[in-house]
């Protein structure tokens, strides 16, 4: 008899071990189909994610390519305003020469005229005042440019000509 339990307790013993394994063998599987369906979601957010950073990647370097463009044309649009500046800097001393000639000439125009004026009848005075009137205007209106070209060589503080300026 002691054989006999010595076999049933055996048997009883592969029985639970069989059943303990069955039963711990279903829970593993559970919980390796849930490790598999974490690795998949790790594996989908990691690509998600990758893909995301070169999005964001390319985003950036069209971002740059497109402010350096308009650096570039800033630069070049900046670069022809100093060269007019400077073209009209270069001119202005001609152009102040030729304007104080043609003043000077005016001048001397007047100082005849009015000569004149002095020694004339009622009728002419009327007609040389009516040209040093024309005279006096026009002197005024070079004066007026000689001033504008004079005023291109000074230097205008930041702050004065920046409220003028036109941004885009």
């Amino acid at each position: 008899m002691s054989n006999l339990k010595l076999i049933l307790i055996g048997a009883l013993a592969a029985a639970l071990f069989a059943a303990g394994y069955a039963l711990g063998a279903r829970k593993v599987a559970a919980l390796e189909t849930q490790i598999e369906s974490i690795k998949s979601s790790g594996k989908e957010a990691e690509s998600k994610q990758k893909m995301a950073q070169e999005e964001i990647a390319r985003t950036l370097k069209d971002k740059e390519a497109e402010f350096a463009k308009q650096a570039q044309q800033l630069k070049a649009e900046a670069d022809q305003k100093a060269k007019a500046l400077a073209a009209a800097l270069a001119g202005a001393d001609t152009r102040i020469k030729s304007l104080q000639g043609q003043v000077a000439g005016i001048q001397t125009q007047r100082a005849k005229l009015a000569e004149q004026l002095r020694t004339a009848s009622a009728a002419e005075k009327a007609e040389i005042q009516g040209r040093i009137d024309a005279l006096d205007k026009d002197k005024k209106a070079l004066v007026a440019k000689v001033d504008a070209n004079e005023c291109l060589a000074l230097a205008v503080p930041e702050a004065v000509i920046g409220s003028l300026m036109v941004r885009k």
